[in-house]
């Protein structure tokens, strides 16, 4: 009996040798989520606990730095993750005081840059790289490629489909398809004790807690399929930016967005940047398109002027 390919499949996406710059792209948007997320709290003038608190604060904000920068990322990203994980898995905001109780929002974005760790986040959109490419240009050699083990990438898309298809399955009752559980948040939020009696009131509503939940597990299961994955990213991006609007999820929508990077081939991510990046240009294409100026005709380039 076969084993179904898994083992062999197992082996080989361990093996997988492929573009760096989604991994620059999440490592450089994940840090930059979590400062917005907890570096205000981390902030010394925000600490009244023990001195180790002080200690986590400047480890956690240092790393976070050097991972949005891209120095020595691999290290900086791995001690990032761990703390995010202290803060958004293992409550340690609450220990702070940060939160009454935890937070599904913060537990994504921890998990997600711990996935993230697992790429070689320098390799790309990095000093790490910058440091990399000026070394091999001294010495005369090529410049490496953008190339890593990206073997890990596969977890960052499951890890968001596991996010939707558990938001789907919490939704899945009549308490919330009937649509009172968003009738009670609209009432919290915005319009107080009394709803408005109007039948396209009731309407939307129901459309919203059907459509929200049908489209969070067609989100779970179909952005592994090329054919969906388009249409679905623009709902889910629509969706989340009614989230950002509407309900404080303060970094939970821009997390998951980024995230569908994670269900593409890092070299059509690659493919699509060089095409976005175009061409080096050279000093004569900038001559050619640099447009002429009363003040500039019939002058010399500065540096022939200054020969």
């Amino acid at each position: 009996m076969k084993r179904l390919d898994l083992v062999p499949r197992f082996q080989a996406q361990l093996r997988l040798q492929s573009s760096t710059r989604p991994a620059g792209i999440l490592r450089i948007v994940l840090s930059s989520l979590a400062m917005a997320k907890w570096g205000r709290r981390l902030g010394w003038d925000h600490l009244h606990g023990p001195l180790w608190e002080w200690g986590f604060s400047l480890v956690t904000l240092t790393s976070l730095c050097f991972m949005l920068v891209g120095y020595r990322a691999r290290l900086a990203t791995g001690v990032a993750a761990a703390c995010a994980v202290a803060i958004g898995v293992y409550d340690l905001n609450n220990y702070f005081g940060w939160e009454t109780n935890g937070s599904h929002h913060e537990a994504t974005l921890a998990v997600a840059m711990a996935l993230v760790a697992l790429l070689p986040t320098g390799g790309s959109y990095s000093i790490d790289r910058w440091l990399l490419v000026r070394r091999a240009q001294q010495e005369g050699r090529p410049v490496p490629p953008e190339i890593g083990p990206m073997w890990a990438l596969p977890l960052l898309a499951l890890h968001v489909s596991a996010v939707y298809f558990y938001g789907g399955m919490v939704k899945s009752h009549f308490g919330y398809l009937r649509g009172d559980r968003l009738e009670q948040i609209l009432m919290n939020k915005y319009l107080g004790s009394v709803l408005p009696r109007a039948m396209w009131f009731k309407v939307l509503i129901l459309v919203s807690a059907v459509g929200s939940v049908v489209l969070e597990y067609s989100l779970a299961i179909g952005l592994w399929f090329r054919r969906f994955r388009w249409p679905l990213i623009a709902l889910g991006v629509i969706f989340h930016a009614a989230l950002y609007l509407t309900l404080t999820v303060y970094t939970f929508s821009m997390t998951m967005c980024i995230c569908y990077i994670a269900f593409f081939d890092p070299w059509d991510v690659h493919r699509e940047l060089d095409r976005l990046h175009g061409p080096v240009p050279t000093p004569a294409d900038a001559a050619v398109t640099t447009p002429s100026t009363p003040e500039s005709a019939g002058r010399p380039p500065a540096d022939q002027s200054r020969a």
